[in-house]
């Protein structure tokens, strides 16, 4: 929601201007993977995608950085060129697929209005969310764009916790097994967390 994605460019914004030496912690991702290169997320999805949408946003403001574009997307080694986006969904709904695909497009308008569908479509609503805030903090603020995503870049850190297995249905075994593990540890999962992870699972 854009109550969560304000509270994440919150925590950003407060660790650049008080934190920098120490950087920014966003926790942990659970992610297990049967084919080189290739990661399956099973716990961190809502974290990864917003993240992805946030580096979008600060691609529009720094479109020469290099390092952000191939946090983005998959780079041709010569040209540059991009060949495939590095986060992909395979959710259920096609439309919601369709739509994330759209907004993490090179050359999507973040000034574009919303027409009525896009009024429900939560990538599109917060994506324009963050491409707001980010203009804010440059032009209202007066912050240096270029040092906030050095920042993101080299101060913020993401967890990865991965497991292998000889094939996909032992890996994911084994990351679910430290997905229901570790949230157990703290807050318990709810009955129906635990059946989605195991829904998809199954699919």
């Amino acid at each position: 929601t854009e109550s969560e994605c304000d509270k994440l460019f919150e925590d950003l914004k407060t660790a650049f201007h008080t934190n920098k030496i120490e950087g920014c912690f966003l926790g942990n991702i659970v992610l297990t993977t049967s084919v080189r290169d290739e990661f399956e997320v099973i716990d961190g999805q809502q974290r990864l995608t917003t993240l992805i949408m946030f580096l979008k946003v600060l691609y529009a403001f720094d479109s020469t950085n290099r390092k952000l574009k191939n946090t983005i997307w998959l780079l041709d080694d010569r040209t540059d060129e991009i060949i495939e986006q590095r986060v992909k969904t395979n959710i259920f709904i096609e439309k919601d697929s369709l739509s994330f695909n759209e907004v993490l497009n090179e050359n999507y308008e973040y000034e574009k209005s919303l027409n009525k569908s896009d009024k429900r479509d939560k990538f599109k609503i917060n994506i324009q969310f963050f491409y707001k805030k980010i203009k804010e903090f440059i032009y209202q603020d007066g912050n240096d764009i270029k040092d906030f995503i050095d920042f993101i870049l080299y101060d913020v850190s993401l967890l990865p916790i991965f497991t292998e297995g000889e094939n996909t249905t032992k890996a994911r075994e084994k990351a679910l097994k430290i997905f229901e593990t570790m949230n157990n540890r703290g807050i318990p999962l709810d009955d129906t967390d635990i059946f989605k992870s195991n829904l998809y699972y199954m699919a």
